[in-house]
């Protein structure tokens, strides 16, 4: 019997402005989307499940595209993407579910996931 043990571990999300220019993430001008918070858990197929809290902190409602990855140790990387849409001064939370390959999820002892959006 193969035993899967995933080491949940977070990677900052990178937030990317949707207006102006400023070094601090969601920052700029008018404010944008910015990924706070990623949580993940494993299905009974071995699969990975991303939870993601993106928020919006300008004035106006900001679009862009959430992207998530999951890095499974020793093997492939997978990539999801979505497009989404947060309310003014808002936050929203998306789902990125990842198809892990059958014989990587049986043999992953663990993984590296991170989520990002970009305009």
């Amino acid at each position: 019997m193969h035993r899967r043990r995933f080491v949940r571990v977070a990677t900052a999300g990178l937030a990317v402005p949707l207006a102006g220019c400023s070094d601090s993430p969601g920052g700029g001008l008018g404010g944008g989307l910015e990924v706070t918070d990623v949580q993940s858990s494993t299905t009974l197929a071995g699969n990975v499940d991303l939870s993601v809290q993106v928020s919006n902190t300008s004035s106006d409602s900001a679009s862009a595209t959430l992207y998530g990855e999951v890095d499974i140790e020793g093997g492939d990387t997978y990539t999801e993407s979505r497009s989404v849409t947060v309310s003014p001064d808002g936050s929203n939370s998306y789902e990125l579910s990842f198809d892990i390959d059958f014989s990587e999820s049986l043999s992953a002892s663990s993984y590296e996931y991170q989520a990002w959006v970009e305009a």
